[in-house]
């Protein structure tokens, strides 16, 4: 009769722990699935690089950041010229690595932690920041990544080269919003100016203290690393 409720008891405890192992996998399996479906929601499929929600949600704490540790921030928009023209002459196919190697490039050139983001198309977007006043560290920066997107790239067999055009802005409070229109139209005014030519550097254009409601605090990661 012991042995018998010993059996019982030790039947009893194995059901228990198998019942305890399997809620925490199924646990386990919905944390992941929650994961993955922010990691979707918040990145760009294509190039890993984080995409426009995730702009909007981390830009400020980005900039709430180095405001306080009083560095200067600037924001870098890199637009591809003539991309269209490499979908419609090469496909598509083509057009999407020469995402992918820009994407990678913006990351092996940019600082460590910087926030960059493909928002759409074939526009990228940065916040760098620096102790100093960035009218000569941001146009150093984009000169850098104007060159290094320019570099030859063997695409498809194809020797392909390209431009691109970046708007920078240096800000001391903006909206995520605010902050990619000023940079757009830093770039806007630039290739105006530049009838004929493909890539260029903006003048530094400050605007401050334009954010239309005071920033929400939002969690922000590190760039991811595209290879």
């Amino acid at each position: 009769m012991r042995d018998t409720w010993m059996a019982m008891c030790l039947i009893g405890i194995a059901v228990t722990s198998i019942g305890w192992i399997m809620a925490v996998r199924r646990h386990d399996r919905l944390a992941d699935r929650v994961v993955m479906a922010e990691y979707a929601a918040t990145h760009d499929h294509l190039t890993g690089l984080p995409n426009r929600r995730a702009w909007s949600q981390w830009a400020p704490t980005v900039v709430g950041d180095a405001k306080a540790v009083g560095h200067s921030v600037a924001v870098l928009l890199i637009d591809l010229d003539d991309f269209k023209t490499i979908n419609d002459r090469w496909g598509h196919s083509v057009g999407d690595r020469v995402l992918e190697v820009v994407a990678h490039r913006l990351t092996r050139t940019l600082p460590e932690r910087t926030l960059v983001c493909r928002i759409g198309g074939d526009e990228f977007a940065a916040i760098i920041t620096g102790p100093q006043s960035p009218d000569d560290w941001a146009r150093t920066t984009a000169e850098a990544l104007r060159d290094e997107i320019a570099s030859p790239a063997v695409i498809g067999g194809r020797e392909l080269r390209v431009q691109s055009s970046i708007g920078v802005t240096a800000v001391d409070s903006q909206s995520p919003s605010a902050l990619l229109d000023l940079a757009d139209a830093a770039m806007y005014r630039q290739k105006k100016r530049n009838v004929g030519v493909t890539a260029g550097i903006t003048d530094i254009h400050r605007l401050t203290n334009m954010c239309t409601g005071p920033w929400q605090a939002q969690s922000y990661e590190p760039r991811h690393q595209s290879h």
